[in-house]
């Protein structure tokens, strides 16, 4: 019999802390937060990341001391970077599919002269902040107004409604974000655990590339449901960081007296972690979105020639979004039949 079955009654102490309980505790769906985790989940982890369904990835996921680093940077809202983050073979594919299809991108965003940053000095003051806390600082002003990019599409439907859809690498990565074993592997290392995974997707991979002018200034990537962001860089072999289009990666900012951005109105003047990812082919950068992860993408600059390209792709490990994304394919699809009818 139920102890809350007959006659109302005042509950007892206990049955009454019992009833609070589920109040009182973090809902048992969802990702667990991100933390330090032991041994024993970095093992679990390393037996996903070695799996034969992962062997697109690179080496790197054989290192148990590297992920355990990794976990290190992730959870404490710093930037991890991983060097030949595909099999050679992949990472070259990807590359030549873009190559082979630069020419259909289109653009996307403002030039810098007609943004923002016209109200803070302009692109003379833009170049005249380098050092990348000097630069952080610059665009942490033009913070409070619209986030001012360019760059060019390389997915839009002009590529992926063609003939040439099936892409091979493209399809390979699609694949691959696709397994639960990736998933699982990421959410361990992250959080110990893989509680919540089953909601958990990877966002489709956004395929970019920056030509002369192309950036994107100070941002955060802090969007509700994102828990991981990648960033695939695969420029040029050949590319010369003095071209532009590196990583700035600023991290918390801080006031005259020592305020964290966000926390007060004061002139953010100091970012003391911020540091210049000079991106290269077959590299990721990975961080999980929050408050104080402020980044930017340099400018490319006019010395660049045509032959070179600073390609990209980007993609989240989301929560709660992969039954939008069915719901929104779902629709799509019955729009279609009905404009052939």
């Amino acid at each position: 019999m139920s102890v809350l079955a007959g006659p109302p009654a005042l509950p007892r102490p206990w049955i009454l802390l019992l009833a609070l309980m589920p109040l009182c505790r973090p809902a048992l769906g969802g990702m667990r937060p991100p933390k330090q985790i032991s041994e024993k989940s970095l093992h679990a982890a390393w037996r996903y990341f070695t799996h034969k369904d992962l062997d697109l990835l690179g080496d790197w996921r054989l290192d148990k001391d590297f992920l355990r680093e990794l976990n290190g940077k992730l959870v404490s809202q710093q930037i991890g970077i991983i060097d030949n983050f595909f099999k050679p073979e992949l990472a070259e594919m990807l590359h030549n599919e873009s190559v082979h299809h630069f020419t259909r991108a289109k653009h996307y965003g403002n030039p810098m002269e007609n943004t923002p940053v016209a109200l803070v000095g302009g692109l003379k003051e833009y170049n005249a902040h380098v050092d990348p806390n000097e630069r952080c600082g610059f665009l942490a002003k033009t913070l409070d107004r619209d986030l001012s990019l360019s760059y060019h599409i390389l997915d839009g439907p002009e590529i992926l409604e063609s003939e040439e859809l099936k892409l091979p690498g493209r399809m390979a990565v699609q694949k691959l974000f696709r397994q639960r074993k990736w998933i699982k592997a990421w959410t361990i290392l992250l959080t110990g655990t893989d509680k919540g995974v089953d909601d958990l997707s990877m966002s489709p991979p956004s395929f970019r590339e920056y030509r002369q002018g192309d950036y994107i200034n100070f941002h955060n990537d802090m969007v509700k449901n994102r828990r991981l962001c990648f960033n695939y860089w695969t420029p040029s072999p050949d590319w010369d960081p003095d071209w532009g289009g590196s990583f700035v990666w600023c991290g918390t900012g801080y006031s005259k007296s020592g305020g964290r951005m966000g926390d007060q109105s004061e002139e953010v003047i100091d970012f003391p972690k911020s540091f210049r990812v000079r991106t290269r082919y077959n590299q990721v950068g990975m961080f999980v979105p929050q408050m104080q992860t402020w980044h930017a993408v340099d400018r490319v600059g006019d010395a660049v020639g045509p032959s070179r390209h600073r390609f990209s792709f980007t993609s989240w490990l989301e929560e709660g979004q992969e039954q939008i994304r069915r719901d929104d394919f779902a629709k799509q699809a019955q729009a279609g039949s009905a404009a052939e009818l």
